[in-house]
């Protein structure tokens, strides 16, 4: 942890607030959490905004317990996507189990899609998802949703693209914390079901379906969600290891799922 060198920075940029004696987490999970970004700011220690990697650098705002790994791939998104279709572009993007919206934001600032809706359970999420929406004034080019399930979206919504990346453990962990807990655990797979149950109502008929799942041992193989996806008349069109264009993300796979 270091302390900020750049103290022309408005004081927002450093939101939220952090006190790790009321929260003593921060210091002892710091090494474990370590794609977060902490200062100390007026005698406070306080999370950076992540910044995507595209020209347009938005900043994500977000809070201690919101990060289900995409402050650490979610740059993979797009660029893992454009090299199976480098010429698409989208019209509209969701971002299911979005947190903050680290992935939805980085498929924008790379010009995969030209609107987002953000879509997560977690009210925490979705209000930092607004705060970033305002800050970047981007309010004519996304909304987010505070909801649980895809079912519940505005019938109104259509998507030519819908990301994810959703839990990736049908279990639950009794050692991990409710935020742990929250971001790691569809408990029997429950909401990937329900999420290809109730997607083609909102997917266009050529659209994509984007989605980050985890391999290794008590996670979510793809032989797992095959038989959802074939249910409900979609096929997986690629699967693309993580590892083939960073080992640190082994056991991490993304699938393009398309209409059969």
């Amino acid at each position: 942890m270091r302390r900020p060198t750049d103290s022309s920075l408005p004081v927002d940029y450093y939101e939220p607030v952090f006190d790790p004696a009321e929260n003593p987490r921060i210091q002892d999970n710091y090494y474990r959490w370590y794609h977060l970004e902490f200062d100390y700011v007026d005698a406070k220690w306080v999370c950076r905004p992540y910044e995507t990697k595209g020209p347009n650098k938005f900043k994500v705002y977000d809070e201690w317990g919101l990060d289900g790994g995409g402050r650490s791939w979610g740059s993979q998104f797009p660029l893992l996507y454009k090299n199976l279709n480098p010429d698409r572009i989208f019209n509209r993007c969701l971002d299911w189990c979005s947190g903050p919206g680290y992935c939805g934001f980085e498929m924008m600032d790379w010009g995969l899609c030209e609107t987002l809706a953000l879509m997560d359970l977690h009210d925490r999420a979705i209000e930092y998802a607004n705060k970033t929406i305002q800050k970047n004034n981007v309010q004519d080019k996304v909304v987010a949703y505070n909801l649980d399930r895809i079912s519940l979206l505005p019938a109104h919504e259509r998507f030519d693209l819908v990301i994810g990346n959703p839990p990736h453990s049908a279990g639950i962990n009794p050692d991990l914390d409710d935020d742990q807990t929250r971001i790691l655990s569809d408990v029997g797979w429950r909401s990937h079901e329900e999420f290809f149950d109730s997607i083609g109502n909102y997917l266009t008929d050529d659209g994509v379906i984007w989605l980050c799942e985890n391999g290794s041992k008590g996670a979510g193989p793809v032989e797992i969600f095959e038989p959802m996806i074939r249910y409900n008349k979609f096929r997986i069109k690629n699967n693309v290891l993580a590892s083939d264009y960073d080992e640190i993300y082994r056991p991490y796979y993304y699938l393009e799922i398309v209409r059969d």
